[in-house]
C-alpha cells in the first residue's frame, strides 16, 4: 500500500502544494476515504421506547457503528496524508488526530501561493510551444494545466485570452486552421470561447496533416 501511495502522491515539501493535493484526494478517493475530509464525525442515535402505556419513555441508543467505521477511515486518510509530507512538515502536526483538521491547516499554510508561484505558472505558459511537426498533445495539456493551476492560485485567465494564446502558438502547419477560426466571432468572444473546441480542432488539424 506505502509503495502505491508513493507511485501516485509526491511528498509535500512546501513548494508543491497543488500538485500534491490534487494527487492525494484522487488517491483518498480510490481509497473510500476521502469523506472523513469533507464531513465531520458521526453521533448516530436512535429513539427508541421501553414499556407500555402510561409508564412508556422514551430512551436513546447509540450506534456505535458507524463512528467507528468513520474512526478506521480517519486514521488510515490521517496516515496516508502523513506518509507523503517532508519530515520538516509532519513534525508541526504530530499530535493531530483529525484528517480533515490536517488537510485544512496544510491547505491554509501552503495551498495560497502568492505572486512568485503565478508568475511562475504564467511563464511556463509563455515558454511552451506548440510543435510544427509533431504531435500536439502534449503541449496542449501542458498548456490547459498552466491555466488550471493559475485559476486555482486566484489568477484566472478569461477564456477568450486562452482561446487567443492558443491561436497565436500554432504552428506554421496550423495557419490555415488558425485564420478560419479567426474568422469566427464567437471564438473570441467572451462569453462564448471554448479552448477545449480550439484544441479539438488543432489536434484534428495534426491528425489530417500527419
Amino acid at each position: 500500500m506505502t509503495s502505491t501511495l508513493s507511485t501516485f502522491v509526491p511528498v509535500l515539501d512546501g513548494t508543491n502544494y497543488q500538485q500534491w493535493s490534487a494527487q492525494m484526494k484522487s488517491y483518498l478517493m480510490a481509497q473510500g476515504q476521502w469523506a472523513v475530509i469533507k464531513s465531520s464525525r458521526p453521533t448516530p442515535s436512535s429513539i427508541t421506547t421501553q414499556g407500555e402505556g402510561e409508564e412508556a419513555e422514551d430512551i436513546t441508543v447509540t450506534d456505535m457503528k458507524d463512528v467507528l467505521e468513520f474512526d478506521e477511515k480517519n486514521s488510515k486518510a490521517l496516515g496516508n496524508i502523513r506518509l507523503c509530507l517532508h519530515h520538516t512538515i509532519a513534525y508541526q502536526w504530530n499530535d493531530e488526530e483529525s484528517a480533515a483538521t490536517l488537510w485544512d491547516a496544510l491547505s491554509e499554510k501552503y495551498g495560497k501561493p502568492g505572486l512568485p508561484k503565478a508568475f511562475l505558472e504564467f511563464k511556463g505558459t509563455m515558454e511552451t510551444n506548440i510543435p510544427n511537426n509533431s504531435n500536439p498533445s502534449q503541449a496542449l495539456d501542458k498548456l490547459l494545466t498552466h491555466f488550471i493551476r493559475l485559476k486555482e492560485i486566484g489568477f484566472k485567465l478569461p477564456k477568450n485570452v486562452q482561446v487567443m494564446m492558443l491561436l497565436a502558438k500554432a504552428p506554421p502547419t496550423m495557419e490555415v486552421v488558425t485564420q478560419a477560426l479567426c474568422q469566427k466571432a464567437e471564438i473570441l468572444n467572451k462569453e462564448t470561447a471554448s479552448p477545449n473546441m480550439v484544441i479539438t480542432v488543432m489536434l484534428q488539424s495534426w491528425e489530417t496533416h500527419s
